[in-house]
């Protein structure tokens, strides 16, 4: 879809596109982003609401952002305008609100003089830079969570099974983390209840690891 698009612009051509979020953060999508970053440069990463697509009848979200670039080949630096608007007029029901930040990103799309919150702020970043990583939730966090920890340097991180209620005991050596105790703050780990697996459990369920890296979003 990108390489049609690109296609039918001229030289110096503007392109608004919106992608799934994958394509600007997975690891097994950096392909992509070195074509975008060799044959554009790139101006805005809009990272739009969960519920902007929502699949009413499944209660499924379509994560999204879209990119704005100029058809251009040869750039090294991108001055980058991101936006992480907070609300689109509907919530995750469909249903009618107040609020609908998205209207203002071309606001501060024009006029920006400093950081909003970390919703709106914009960036120089090298092809090297977008390649590994090019989602605005990304350099919104590397901006102002400086002391963020790996966490790994916390817990083991590893891909496997997930423990099912029968394999949960009150005590334990292998505490596992749970969604609850991630907060924005810290990791809670005051719920004492089943919140360990045995060891035996432990070590047949392990299929690997993955790196979790500073500022990654878990």
């Amino acid at each position: 879809m990108l390489e049609r698009a690109s296609q039918f612009l001229q030289k110096d051509g503007i392109i608004g596109i919106v992608l799934p979020d994958g394509i600007f953060s997975n690891l097994a999508d950096q392909y992509i982003r070195k074509w975008i970053v060799n044959n554009f440069e790139v101006m805005g990463i809009i990272s739009l609401p969960e519920e902007t697509f929502r699949v009413q009848t499944i209660g499924v979200s379509v994560k999204t952002s879209v990119l704005l670039a100029k058809k251009k080949e040869g750039v090294r630096e991108h001055n980058i305008f991101f936006a992480s608007p907070n609300s689109i007029g509907y919530d995750v029901q469909g249903d009618d609100i107040n609020s609908n930040e998205v209207l203002e990103v071309p606001k501060f799309y024009h006029a920006i003089s400093k950081e909003i919150e970390g919703k709106y702020f914009r960036m120089k970043l090298s092809n090297d830079e977008l390649v590994d990583r090019m989602d605005a939730k990304f350099y919104s966090y590397s901006r102002n969570k400086k002391d963020i920890d790996s966490l790994s340097k916390w817990c083991n991180v590893f891909i496997g099974q997930t423990p099912s209620k029968s394999d949960y005991r009150d005590k334990g050596t292998v505490k596992i983390m749970k969604v609850r105790c991630l907060t924005n703050k810290m990791i809670d780990w005051s719920d004492k209840k089943r919140d360990y697996v045995s060891e035996a459990w432990y070590k047949n369920r392990k299929e690997g690891t993955i790196d979790v890296k500073k500022y990654d979003i878990v």
